[in-house]
């Protein structure tokens, strides 16, 4: 059986929309669709929630993302309102009059956007990285406002899901995963345990993910931040602007430490060797033009990229090994497991350097 079709009625009605896969499907099975309404000479990108997500959380999103826009940040995409006659369309949630959701037969929540052209950079040159950057620190500062999330300081979740992590690391270590696995799993995933578990042995790993289970963060500046923004997610103009920061579905409520790191950490070494901050010093100074860094979030960025290499293998190991979920496309998978073990051993050094700053 195929997946339904997307509800496109809540948006043009009876026409007969042209749609395309657009890139790639992402790692949640989230689709994202190119569509052509007839006679229109406009694109617009459809693009459906994980499944499961629930018109509240959905609703949070969008919510965000309006006001966002109406900041004045044009590189967030504008969502496009339902048909008031739509029978699919699926509200917020949030007792507003906006209705820019939309559900398929199962339930499934989609979102439409004019199509925002542009392209990534692996590896940014200084200017595109200062660009990005000065963007991200509207967003934040824009975001710090959002009405119905009150400035507040609390333990961040990317350090806490960080603690709990090396937690259940220490409980189940990739060694012993290895041994249990024996002959089963993908092959591919498994050569990549046998040399993350090398790797981890040789570098010290176990006495950095031990530091990180001990660690008692003081409360921090929490506010609504976006948590999956990496290199493919921001988009380029032919001269080095930002055109679109794309894919907010991951955004909740952490320190904007999660985003510096995990942005910056998504970039090759085009600015040269060393700690995270100090190789794009540049994009970091722009970024706090527009918004200054507190102490605290200097220090985590480090650590939240070092240590997202080591738990985002735990995570990849555990979803592919021990609990053998389907994803829909393995070829992609394999290569970002395989990309993460390749870093391994440098984000180790950077985490124990890190995580002794916080102590």
């Amino acid at each position: 059986m195929g997946s339904p079709p997307p509800p496109c009625a809540a948006w043009f009605g009876d026409a007969r929309v042209k749609l395309v896969p657009l890139g790639a499907t992402g790692f949640s099975g989230s689709q994202v669709l190119l569509a052509h309404p007839p006679g229109m000479g406009e694109r617009y990108v459809l693009k459906s929630f994980a499944a499961g997500v629930s018109v509240a959380r959905a609703g949070w999103v969008h919510a965000l993302m309006r006001h966002l826009h109406d900041a004045g940040i044009a590189a967030v995409p504008k969502l496009i309102e339902c048909r008031p006659e739509s029978r699919h369309g699926a509200g917020t949630g949030r007792g507003d009059r906006m209705n820019t959701l939309a559900a398929d037969p199962t339930g499934t929540l989609w979102e439409l956007m004019p199509f925002m052209p542009g392209s990534p950079r692996s590896c940014p040159t200084i200017s595109e990285a200062v660009a990005a950057l000065e963007t991200l620190a509207r967003l934040h500062r824009a975001a710090a406002t959002l009405p119905g999330e009150p400035r507040s300081k609390a333990q961040p979740a990317c350090l806490h899901r960080r603690i709990e992590q090396a937690r259940a690391m220490l409980e189940r270590p990739w060694a012993a995963r290895r041994v249990a696995l024996g002959e089963r799993g993908d092959p591919a995933i498994a050569r990549c345990l046998d040399e993350a578990v090398s790797i981890f042995t040789r570098a010290g790993g176990e006495r950095v993910v031990r530091h990180v289970a001990d660690l008692k963060p003081q409360p921090m500046h929490v506010q609504p931040v976006l948590r999956d923004i990496w290199s493919d997610h921001v988009l380029f103009d032919d001269v080095g602007g930002v055109a679109a920061v794309i894919d907010y579905h991951a955004a909740a409520i952490d320190s904007p430490a999660t985003d510096l790191a995990r942005l910056l950490g998504s970039w090759g070494a085009a600015a040269g060797e060393g700690p995270l901050l100090d190789r794009w010093r540049p994009a970091v100074a722009a970024y706090e033009t527009i918004r200054r860094l507190d102490d605290a979030e200097r220090l985590i960025v480090p650590l939240l990229h070092a240590t997202g290499v080591v738990f985002g293998l735990e995570n990849w190991f555990r979803w592919t090994l021990d609990e053998d979920r389907s994803f829909p496309d393995w070829g992609r998978v394999r290569a970002r497991v395989a990309a993460l073990v390749a870093g391994l051993e440098a984000a180790i050094e950077e985490a124990a350097k890190s995580a002794g700053n916080l102590d």
